[in-house]
């Protein structure tokens, strides 16, 4: 087996193609190099769909809401895409709470919102998807769940994206809505996606 050790190949004359190999070999990068295709572009490769990258953020803090208009829990999640064309993949899995005093029969609700610098990014809040428990026979009620909601971001960019999770109540008078009920932890994940 023979070595070449070079710092920079270049085609002969001018700019065009350079190959490497033949048909049916294998172009090997050894474990612990790192290919850096930063400032090119790639095509041709199979990677379409495929987990570029994962970044998580935790937060178990409750923070409460008595507001229908939406406020930041304190959850937040940044992710840089590698290209433009790649889709972000986004998580979100929590505990809340939702309670009111006796106040008759009617339902209300408790919302949760997914933000990023270019607005709305998943929208379960009060425009018709919102996450709703019943207020029935006037009785007084405290409701806990835990739940994920998951959707796909087409950013179109390779800058930091910071995404941010908000949330109001909604409707019946009292409504106390609580994001992390009992300091309970809350997981964005947000992954890149190949195009």
């Amino acid at each position: 087996m023979s070595t070449l050790k070079v710092d920079t190949i270049l085609k002969r004359t001018g700019t065009g193609t350079i190959s490497i190999g033949q048909s049916g070999d294998t172009v090997d990068i050894t474990s612990g190099s790192t290919l850096d295709l930063t400032g090119t572009t790639v095509s041709g490769l199979t990677g379409a769909g495929k987990i570029l990258q994962v970044q998580t953020s935790t937060y178990a803090t409750a923070t409460t809401t008595t507001s229908s208009t939406l406020a930041a829990t304190g959850l937040t999640g940044s992710i840089t895409p590698s290209a433009a064309t790649s889709k972000v993949y986004i998580s979100l899995t929590f505990r809340y709470g939702a309670s009111r005093p006796n106040n008759g029969n009617k339902d209300d609700g408790y919302g949760i919102r997914i933000t990023s610098g270019a607005g709305t990014v998943l929208d379960y809040d009060n425009s018709g998807t919102a996450m709703y428990f019943l207020r029935d026979n006037a009785v007084s009620q405290d409701t806990r769940n835990i739940i994920t909601i998951t959707g796909i971001d087409s950013p179109s960019t390779t800058s930091a994206i910071t995404y941010t999770i908000k949330h109001a109540a909604y409707q019946g008078a009292g409504v106390t809505g609580t994001f992390c009920r009992d300091n309970a932890t809350a997981t964005l994940t947000l992954m890149e996606i190949g195009a």
